[in-house]
């Protein structure tokens, strides 16, 4: 199943999200900013490799986020 450029980009907005809220949050406990970090570097290395299977031959302006 191949996943649509919209879908990455959502992603990689969402994870931005999520770490600008991190850390502008100071409420947030250490272990849970921790995982949350952890958690979207795995995913952000799942969606460089989506990048490059949509990008194809070579790099656009929206899909040259690199590794």
């Amino acid at each position: 199943m191949t996943t649509s450029l919209a879908e990455i980009l959502h992603n990689i907005a969402d994870h931005t999200e999520t770490i600008l809220h991190i850390l502008n949050d100071p409420g947030v406990p250490l272990d849970v900013s921790q995982r949350m970090f952890s958690h979207i570097l795995l995913e952000e290395k799942e969606n460089t490799s989506k990048l490059e299977l949509v990008r194809g031959e070579g790099p656009t302006l929206l899909t040259q986020k690199n590794a």
